[in-house]
């Protein structure tokens, strides 16, 4: 659980690059077979035959692979191999000039070499001669070639551009010319025709071969954005190339090959087992495949964590698959409760549903939610069918963490695992009672300061751990099983008392309310389990350090507290609790209720400090104040207290100011109810005794006209609507003298 852990990088994925393969040890996907018969057809072509080739596939499917693959063999068979990268050139001459410098170095060409060589004769009948004579070149291709062996050989150019070829076609020697195009379609689009043409006429000759790598569509998108007039790539594409071959498929055996051998190389730094159960799911493509493979390895660090119990590996792969290639789309499914709760359960709910229920409408596919509608049919399809694949599963979700949890671990991962804090509790447990404050101060104190995120993160999960052992021990088959586990429950006790106790979490607000809930929670659940003395022991420890955060906690978090019982006072018990936990609990509630009268009569007498009780705030402390059974009225201390305090109002203007808003509210909720508890608040109203006391300290010195004119119309309005009767109002709700004045000057009947 050291704080570097995970700066630290994770094994080396070097090998296992994204490029393409330079050796058939590396072709882990049997390129190698299709490669070969591409090269048998040029090996094997008559002397003299030229033969244009189309290596087809998509972006990452392994075309350059092929190329280099054909390009070992040709070599190793002492062919003339060139490789040009169009690309990378911004003119027709600087492609001509790739094949010129390649050709020039394979060979040996110097100056030297053409001033000795002979002249062809070129002007008479070239043509001719040449489609009679295989080793003769075409004068259109000399001229092609023209301009980039002039400027290289520093003379005239049509003359050195005819003993160039000269002195190719005598140092051949029988063998061929094998001239690779890769990344056709990385050229720029307009560039692409002009390029492909020149190609063709250029190396149209004989014992040249061209092999050329490119995506179809993406050339013909390029074309299409030129001159709708090209046609399809199909189209056009026919008039370069004669023997178009497109990459196959690998099959799932490949894939597993491939992942076998991919794992292997990446030092099983990914899971195979679970990498195989995905075969039929992970991507053809070789690039895809790989970055998914290695972007698993680069989380080896991370999930060595966990124990394997912990996390559900299947499903972290399963969603890491669609995340690697729904980027955005995965980020939104992570923010739709609905779509988690889908892909959690929903396949496993339609499983357990009675068979012979009328069938329903089938659902719309994931991807028309996700998706834009102009997305590409194939690609929608891969969606719903990774959607699918981590939806349809026979059981549910395994170890700690949520399916949210899983989409985001490698960017969030947990502050502290189960491995982690499993670790820890025997070295805690171990440890002196003086030093255990050091062992927990390491783990969450950071610059001298209790860090908020480290803290909630190690009680929720001791809490977790905790609830795991109780579990166990209440399964035990063994007494001497299950008082183990208890023990080990004790120290988690230990650990939670240190964090309430010593760190003071709850006083400075370093937990939010829902921690102590979570507490009072697992209390709860187990306070049935009291037998034998072991159990007593720990039930007895719960409910102290339930009652000490308490204790410890901020007025806001005790109020938060109080509201968590709800008005009916039920205290929440759900019917198998132990008698000792619902005394426990009534206690409790009786304890805050008795600090929120305190904190109510101090709201009296603050300005303005009745003003938080409008809306639907401080629920539990609104209970106290807007409840007639509430210990504020019913206990005789407090209701000594209350009444003390209003005969106060009138030398003391905050406290009359906060009754006039007491009594505004009271009236408004016996009235209109709203936020206030109606039926509660009419009960107060007609409590003649308590009614008085609240009306007079309300009036107790003359108010504006406007503030008595508001009470003056609830006053109706409560006989109006049969709240009280107006011999009530009379004797209870009295006009003082200078209300009768402003009856006939503000007031209208």
């Amino acid at each position: 659980m050291a704080e570097n852990d995970l700066k630290q990088p994770a094994g080396s994925t070097s090998a296992l690059p994204d490029r393409a393969l330079r050796s058939t040890a590396e072709d882990f996907l049997n390129r190698a077979s299709f490669a070969d018969a591409l090269t048998d057809q040029i090996l094997s072509a008559p002397t003299g035959q030229t033969l244009r080739l189309g290596v087809y596939g998509g972006w990452g499917e392994g075309k350059t692979s092929v190329l280099e693959l054909m390009r070992l063999r040709l070599e190793a068979a002492t062919q003339i191999c060139v490789w040009i990268t169009p690309w990378t050139a911004v003119t027709r001459d600087e492609v001509m000039g790739q094949i010129v410098d390649q050709l020039r170095d394979r060979l040996g060409i110097d100056a030297k070499s053409l001033a000795r060589a002979k002249k062809f004769v070129w002007f008479a009948g070239a043509t001719t001669t040449a489609a009679q004579d295989a080793s003769w070149w075409s004068k259109a291709a000399a001229q092609l070639f023209a301009p980039a062996v002039c400027r290289r050989f520093e003379a005239a150019a049509a003359r050195e551009s005819e003993r160039f070829f000269e002195v190719v076609q005598e140092r051949l020697q029988g063998r061929r010319i094998i001239v690779f195009i890769d990344d056709i379609d990385r050229v720029k689009p307009e560039l692409v025709p002009d390029l492909l043409l020149t190609l063709r006429d250029a190396l149209d000759q004989p014992n040249f071969f061209y092999v050329m790598a490119l995506a179809p569509e993406i050339v013909e998108r390029g074309l299409t954005m030129i001159h709708h007039g090209w046609g399809t790539a199909g189209d056009f594409l026919e008039k370069i190339v004669e023997y178009p071959c497109y990459l196959p498929d690998p099959t799932d055996d490949d894939v597993e090959f491939f992942i076998r051998r991919s794992v292997e190389t990446l030092d099983h730094a990914v899971d195979l087992a679970v990498i195989r159960q995905l075969v039929q799911i992970l991507p053809r493509n070789p690039r895809k495949l790989k970055l998914y493979l290695r972007f698993m390895a680069s989380l080896q660090r991370l999930l060595e964590r966990f124990d394997r119990a912990e996390i559900d590996l299947h499903m972290l792969y399963s969603v890491q698959l669609l995340r690697s290639e729904f980027p955005e789309e995965a980020r939104a499914i992570v923010s739709d409760e609905q779509a988690l709760h889908d892909l959690t359960s929903g396949h496993i709910l339609e499983l357990m549903k009675n068979r012979h229920q009328a069938t329903e409408e089938k659902p719309a596919k994931p991807s028309t939610k996700y998706l834009a509608a102009t997305t590409a049919d194939k690609r929608k399809e891969r969606f719903d069918r990774l959607y699918q694949a981590v939806r349809s599963r026979d059981t549910f979700l395994r170890g700690s963490y949520a399916l949210a949890e899983l989409f985001t671990l490698p960017d969030a991962p947990p502050l502290f695992t189960w491995k982690e804090l499993n670790a820890f509790v025997p070295r805690f447990a171990a440890a002196a009672p003086a030093a255990r404050r050091s062992l927990i101060d390491a783990e969450v104190v950071r610059s001298g300061e209790v860090d908020h995120h480290r803290a909630r993160a190690f009680f929720a999960l001791t809490l977790q751990i905790r609830e795991a052992a109780l579990g166990q021990a209440s399964e035990a088959l063994l007494d001497a099983d299950r008082a183990q586990i208890l023990s080990e429950a004790a120290t988690l006790t230990d650990i939670l008392e240190l964090f309430v106790r010593d760190l003071r979490i709850f006083e400075k607000q370093v937990l939010p309310i829902d921690s102590w809930k979570a507490l009072l929670a697992q209390t709860q659940r187990w306070s049935h389990f009291a037998q034998p003395a072991d159990y007593a022991s720990l039930r007895e420890r719960e409910r102290t350090l339930v009652s000490a955060a308490v204790d410890t906690m901020t007025d806001e978090l005790r109020a938060a507290a109080l509201d968590h019982f709800g008005p009916d006072r039920d205290l929440g018990v759900a019917g198998n609790e132990s008698d000792t936990f619902r005394t426990f609990i009534a206690d409790l509630r009786r304890m805050l209720e008795q600090w929120a009268i305190g904190a109510v009569l101090h709201d009296f007498e603050e300005p303005d400090g009745l003003e938080r009780y409008w809306g639907d705030r401080s629920v539990g402390m609104k209970n106290v104040l807007f409840n007639d059974n509430s210990p504020l009225f019913r206990d005789e201390k407090n209701r000594a207290a209350f009444e003390a305090l209003a005969a106060r109002a009138a030398s003391a203007p905050a406290v009359q100011q906060n009754f006039v808003q007491f009594t505004r509210m009271l009236l408004y909720g016996a009235i209109e109810g709203g936020s206030f508890i109606r039926e509660a608040a009419r009960c107060i109203v007609r409590d003649a005794d308590l009614m008085k006391v609240i009306w007079s300290a309300a009036l107790a010195t003359p108010l504006n006209p406007r503030m008595a004119g508001g009470l003056r119309e609830k006053r109706l309005r409560l006989v109006s609507d049969g709240v009280i009767d107006q011999a009530y109002a009379d004797a209870m709700l009295t006009i003082p003298d200078w209300w009768e004045v402003l009856e006939g000057t503000f007031f209208t009947t």
